[in-house]
């Protein structure tokens, strides 16, 4: 009686690692903001990726972990893109909504670098889903900051089963952190940084 006990604990366990397994994708998205044709100037993205080893920084497109009843932690992963070129491709769109055009690396136009720092859920019961990057405004990639600013964007996610908790708690996120980022490229000290590099 005892094998049998053990042998269906053993068969139920092998069903939840199976069924968590297929249950540890997401989709990343937002909604585009409408742009503005004011001619503000041009920026350069420059971006940076420096999340920790085991959050990220070693398999770019792992965003966090889900667990099954026993506690065991499964990674996470975005199906679509990286965090980092997501990230890239919001702040393109949060300069656009300011009045700024983006275009990719260069020396001649003031460069705007973005170092991702966190991107991370844990999908444990309540679960706090968080982004944390430093913007930096730069003449070029060796000189000083002119402006800088540290943005922060997290909300806490109940997690029942499945990812769709977690890819909505990620939705929110990035909707936080657009509407903190046009809000930083439409403030002025950004624009008197700007002006600084090209008076």
């Amino acid at each position: 009686m005892a094998k049998k006990c053990n042998y269906f604990a053993l068969l139920l366990t092998l069903s939840c690692i199976l069924l968590m397994s297929g249950c540890t994708s997401l989709q990343l998205y937002y909604t585009k903001p409408p742009f503005e044709m004011t001619g503000n100037g041009t920026v350069s993205l420059i971006m940076h990726d420096q999340r920790p080893p085991d959050e990220g920084g070693k398999e770019p497109m792992q965003v966090g972990v889900v667990r099954n009843a026993f506690g065991m932690p499964f990674a996470m992963k975005a199906t679509n893109t990286e965090p980092s070129k997501f990230l890239k491709e919001l702040a393109s769109d949060c300069l656009k909504a300011a009045g700024y055009e983006p275009v990719d690396q260069s020396d001649n136009v003031p460069q705007l670098h973005l170092f991702l720092e966190s991107f991370w859920s844990d999908g444990y019961q309540a679960s706090r889903t968080s982004m944390k990057v430093m913007m930096e405004l730069r003449k070029s990639s060796s000189s000083p900051a002119l402006w800088s600013h540290s943005l922060l964007s997290d909300t806490l996610v109940l997690w029942p089963a499945g990812t769709g908790p977690m890819e909505k708690g990620f939705h929110q996120v990035l909707e936080d952190a657009k509407q903190k980022m046009i809000a930083q490229f439409k403030d002025p000290k950004f624009a008197a940084a700007y002006k600084s590099i090209y008076p």
